[in-house]
């Protein structure tokens, strides 16, 4: 999909199944895969929005190729904005 021209449908489809899969335990088979896919589609498409647990996958110690994708991925995208956990009630 990248490779014909459709990169930001790519990441599109990346970034939808990630969530999910990233929060499964173990790793699916071939989530590399996926993870590389969706970083070559961010390269061509240009900047896209955080992805929730790929941060945590990417901060894990070792070299697997999981953790370096996750890494890599994670080089692309913005920073994910903790969110405030100061007590406070915006919509009060």
């Amino acid at each position: 999909m990248v490779r014909a021209g459709a990169p930001a449908t790519a990441w599109q489809i990346v970034a939808r199944a990630l969530p999910a899969l990233l929060a499964t335990s173990p790793a699916p088979r071939g989530l590399p895969d996926l993870l590389a896919l969706g970083a070559q589609a961010v390269t061509a498409a240009g900047p896209a929005g955080p992805i929730t647990g790929l941060a945590q996958l990417a901060e894990r110690g070792g070299s697997t190729r999981l953790v370096t994708e996750a890494r890599r991925l994670l080089r692309l995208l913005p920073v994910e904005e903790p969110q405030s956990s100061n007590g406070s009630n915006r919509f009060a």
